[in-house]
This record gives structure tokens, C-alpha cells and sequence, in this order.
């Protein structure tokens, strides 16, 4: 199922969560089913029902499709906002941009960190050494034009950038 961010992301507000169903097709792939039925406003104010169904694949990207979606009066959609609550309140929105601040913050320090290779002026990445685990900047461009470009990092450097990889992944 979407997450309430990707509904605010497709231009829906005021989400209640109705219902929500779980299953497993028969597909011998272990292929999740999700059909979740939420009430919303659109971007153009309008109270709308919306059922989503949600597949997740082991092998493939997870889709989502609208399947139903009716209109809702405003009595309609206030029963449902007192029954079950709205999950995009204001501090939701705070959160939101919070988030999307520390991961900014983050991939530009990242970017500030990262090494240009010496050989070939490409970016750099971190990998590990197979024969003792110890990390090390590498060139980007070693799998496609065998450039052996290598720097050494700190173990507090690696640490660092790993905490920011981390805030970074926490987002979407």
C-alpha cells in the first residue's frame, strides 16, 4: 500500500485510512496483495473515496492502482475524519519537511566528502578491502573502464558517511 507520503505526493490530503486487507496470490511468487480503501480530498477540494490495491512482487517494482474512486459529501468524509482520525495532520507536514532538510543537508556533505579518483578525475566510492574487510575510496568507474584509482579513508570518515547514507535511505 502507499505510504500517506505518497499520497500527499499524488496530490491527495486529509487522509483517513478506512480499511485495509493483506493477502497472498496463488502465484507460487509470493506476490502481496494490498486493496486499501482511504478517504481524501483531491487538489482541487473535492471529498473522495478511493479504493487502492497495492502489488508487491519479489521480482519486480510494487504498482499500485486506483481501482474505485466516488465522491464524498462533506458529512460524509467528517463521519469518517471523527470515526477513524486523519494520518497527514500538521505534524505530519512538519516531519515531512524535516526530513527532506536532513536528507539535503546530508547528501551535500556527502558530495563534499567524496573524493575525486587520482587517476582518472572520476567520483569515488567506498568499498572494502575482500581480504581483510578494511574499507577504501575506489574509483567509480572500475567496472566499465578498469581504472585502479584508490585512496585511503579513516574509519571515522567511513562511520560518518555511513550515519549519512542512513539519513539519506530513511526518505524516500
Amino acid at each position: 500500500m502507499p505510504s500517506i507520503e505518497e499520497y500527499v505526493d499524488m496530490g491527495y490530503s486529509g487522509i483517513v485510512v478506512l480499511a485495509c486487507e493483506t493477502h497472498e496470490r496463488q502465484s507460487g511468487m509470493q506476490e502481496e496483495v494490498t486493496r486499501e480503501r482511504i478517504a481524501c480530498r483531491d487538489r482541487q477540494g473535492k471529498y473522495l473515496e478511493l479504493v487502492v490495491v497495492t502489488v508487491k512482487h519479489p521480482l519486480k517494482r510494487t504498482s499500485f492502482r486506483i481501482n474505485e474512486r466516488r465522491l464524498l459529501t462533506g458529512e460524509q468524509y467528517t463521519e469518517y475524519v471523527a470515526k477513524h482520525g486523519v494520518r497527514d495532520t500538521e505534524r505530519f507536514y512538519r516531519e515531512r519537511e524535516a526530513r527532506r532538510e536532513a536528507t539535503k543537508a546530508a547528501n551535500e556533505e556527502i558530495e563534499r566528502l567524496t573524493p575525486i579518483c587520482p587517476a582518472c578525475g572520476a567520483k569515488m566510492v567506498i568499498r572494502i578491502n575482500r581480504q581483510n574487510g578494511n574499507h577504501f575510496w575506489g574509483c567509480s568507474t572500475f567496472s566499465w573502464s578498469n581504472c585502479r584509482g584508490t585512496r585511503d579513508i579513516s574509519v571515522a570518515l567511513a562511520v560518518r558517511l555511513d550515519r549519512l547514507n542512513a539519513i539519506v535511505r530513511g526518505t524516500r
